[in-house]
């Protein structure tokens, strides 16, 4: 397959560490069975209104848009640079614009949550203009809520479009399973094809000597910030906490130090070099494991499924949690982590090289 092209299409142009870090492993996993590998850099209505820097929907949402401005604008700029020098683009894609290629992959991340994308865009499901009927493949695609609550006629007729599914969740590969002819598989988010080793090489991440317990707070809860003050001094470490939300008018405050404007590789440095991780984000949870770190994953309810997902396949299940008693164990042993972590890789790789290779049968060896 090394003579022919891949299309990625995903969420790759959003400020969200794990939307573009899954991309960019996406794209350098693929690389390894196609000559050319780019990000369809497809501008989906509703996420390019989610960067607006100034939001005019309302007279609350301009003041706070307004208000937080300066560090969106930083957290902006650094994620535009990041894009440019580490994703290789198709032009501009809108519907009238033909498309040479070989193999679309769709995903991962939520690319087929209808809230997200307000319905399902077709784009995700492989409706491309093409010039002539390439191969479609998903990979660790999402619909993001625990319940799968859409239009399933849609979906399911969407779906047929798709030559290989494979999902991130359980409970999709069930719903897709149980309603569809062409089942899906189970496999892991791309952050997880790459090693520590390769994520600290590709960014060049370098060990620090600070002492602290960093907290992901994705959906800035003031309830996981509580937690991580009272485990922070519990453990006798310094607090720094990056926030997934833009700086809020009436926001509590708090006296750590809060991070707006982190770049991704910034994110990724704060995870690599903490003592202890506390996140709400299902890539939070995701370095936390890949850099080896003690941490706890405070449970969102409406997105735990595919957290429970990564944290079964490790016997971690007992790590979300939103309190602490007696009988929590603070160090987790990687050793058997690691190694079924090589397992399940092997695993999701295989997918992807049956896919590619036109393998209609996927195993049960091949599943995980």
């Amino acid at each position: 397959m090394k003579d022919k092209k891949a299309i990625i299409a995903t969420f790759h142009n959003v400020p969200n560490y794990g939307a573009v870090l899954q991309t960019v492993a996406m794209s350098s996993t693929l690389k390894k069975y196609f000559s050319v590998v780019e990000i369809l850099d497809y501008q989906q209505l509703e996420l390019m209104k989610s960067k607006k820097y100034v939001s005019c929907e309302s007279l609350k949402g301009f003041i706070q848009s307004l208000y937080s401005i300066s560090s969106y604008t930083q957290k902006n700029s650094k994620f535009n640079i990041f894009i440019k020098k580490n994703m290789s683009l198709t032009c501009k894609y809108s519907s009238g614009s033909p498309i040479d290629v070989d193999n679309i992959f769709l995903g991962s991340d939520q690319i087929w949550n209808p809230n997200i994308t307000k319905g399902f865009d077709p784009v995700y499901f492989g409706f491309l203009n093409c010039i002539k009927r390439p191969k479609i493949m998903s990979y660790a695609a999402s619909m993001g809520n625990d319940n799968l609550t859409c239009d399933s006629n849609e979906f399911f007729k969407l779906l047929k479009n798709i030559d290989f599914i494979g999902v991130r969740e359980s409970n999709l590969k069930q719903f897709i399973n149980e309603n569809n002819s062409n089942k899906a598989e189970l496999v892991l988010d791309p952050t997880l094809l790459l090693t520590k080793e390769e994520w600290t090489k590709l960014f060049n991440v370098k060990p620090s000597q600070n002492n602290y317990l960093l907290v992901y707070n994705l959906a800035g809860n003031d309830a996981l910030t509580n937690y991580a003050i009272q485990t922070s001094k519990a453990l006798k470490l310094n607090l720094i906490e990056i926030m997934g939300i833009r700086r809020r008018v009436k926001g509590k405050r708090f006296a750590h130090n809060r991070i707006y404007n982190a770049g991704p590789s910034e994110f990724l440095s704060w995870i690599y070099n903490a003592n202890f991780v506390m996140t709400d984000s299902f890539h939070g949870t995701v370095f936390s494991v890949i850099f080896e770190k003690d941490f706890i994953t405070y449970p969102h309810k409406n997105r735990s499924s595919r957290i429970l997902t990564l944290l079964n396949y490790f016997n971690l299940s007992t790590r979300m949690t939103s309190e602490i008693d007696s009988s929590f164990k603070y160090n987790i042993n990687y050793e058997s982590i690691s190694l079924k972590l090589i397992e399940l890789r092997k695993s999701s790789l295989d997918f992807i090289e049956l896919s590619v290779n036109n393998k209609t049968e996927i195993t049960e060896e091949h599943i995980i």
